[in-house]
């Protein structure tokens, strides 16, 4: 339980470090086509993850709370990055895009994988 509890330390570090640099060069670089493909394989990928660390390393429910939520700040890949507000009005649908569509993947997808991945 230490080894997962060091885990969901760490991995929002690495975790939003990546998440920087893939929002700067693929999220908000490439067209919409490729862009929301990807958010929605960086919310699987992170939901992926937390289930086989859950499912490998069995923790408490307060572990897997704990895990949860240190999943959901790392599948926002842009969290920090910008400010709403330097947007001007009607302009920020990438941003919203960014933000928003990987965290829902993420949720939608941990629900599925608690059913699925045993």
């Amino acid at each position: 339980m230490l080894f997962f509890f060091i885990c969901c330390i760490v991995a929002p570090i690495i975790g939003r470090k990546l998440g920087w640099a893939l929002s700067r060069h693929l999220f908000y670089a490439t067209p919409s086509a490729i862009a929301v493909p990807l958010c929605l394989l960086w919310g699987v990928a992170i939901a992926f993850g937390f289930r086989r660390m859950v499912t490998g390393l069995h923790p408490n429910i307060i572990l897997a709370i704990i895990g949860f939520m240190a999943g959901g700040y790392i599948s926002i890949p842009d969290y920090g990055m910008g400010n709403v507000w330097q947007y001007y009005f009607g302009t920020a649908t990438r941003h919203h895009i960014v933000s928003e569509f990987p965290f829902l993947t993420y949720i939608i997808a941990s629900v599925v994988f608690y059913f699925v991945v045993k």
